[in-house]
């Protein structure tokens, strides 16, 4: 349940009306757009032709003679931060915007994605 208190949004319980501790969920909300952000720079690679993931390093193509592509999008990373960013601007969670913020500026790839 959500409850408005001089403008500021402050999740209760629904059976006993309790509030739930609001920087607590900050704080779990950034942990989770570390591990977004993680998941897509440690990302595998995966050919286009057969869908297997690329082993060695250095090679360009795979042996199937495939192009490797990621096997997330930028687009889905792009969503998910826009996602989170809303969170953090609706709740006025300060580190959870400046978090996603700052991800987006280092990796200016998410906000405008390549075609």
């Amino acid at each position: 349940m959500l409850v408005y208190l001089f403008f500021r949004p402050i999740w209760q319980c629904v059976q006993c009306k309790s509030s739930y501790d609001t920087s607590a969920i900050e704080h779990l909300l950034v942990e989770s757009v570390h591990r977004t952000s993680m998941s897509y720079i440690l990302q595998d690679l995966s050919c286009t032709k057969c869908s297997q993931i690329k082993q060695p390093n250095m090679t360009s193509y795979c042996e199937c003679a495939g192009d490797f592509e990621t096997t997330m999008s930028v687009k889905l990373l792009s969503e998910q931060m826009k996602v989170f960013s809303n969170i953090a601007r609706h709740y006025e969670m300060k580190l959870l915007g400046e978090t996603v913020d700052w991800i987006l500026k280092m990796n200016l790839n998410i906000i405008k994605p390549k075609m």
